[in-house]
């Protein structure tokens, strides 16, 4: 199986990397990038690769809180 084929409807390899592939990977609801009038492919991964992974930052405050409240 190409690897290629995973990504099907998300672009494939063949085509680049998709930003519907890395949006729907990050968790982020559908078009939250992908659907902005008037950006290019290129600044849409642009915007995807400076994001925040919502899950990632939130275990990070579930980890992190606990300690700024006993510090208070």
């Amino acid at each position: 199986m190409k690897i290629g084929s995973l990504c099907a409807g998300y672009g494939g390899l063949e085509e680049g990397l998709s930003p519907a592939f890395v949006k729907w990977l990050m968790g982020l609801p559908a078009g939250w990038v992908t659907d902005v009038p008037g950006l290019s492919r290129n600044e849409q991964l642009k915007a995807l690769g400076n994001g925040v992974v919502p899950q990632q930052a939130a275990e990070a405050l579930h980890i992190l809180l606990p300690d700024v409240r006993a510090a208070a």
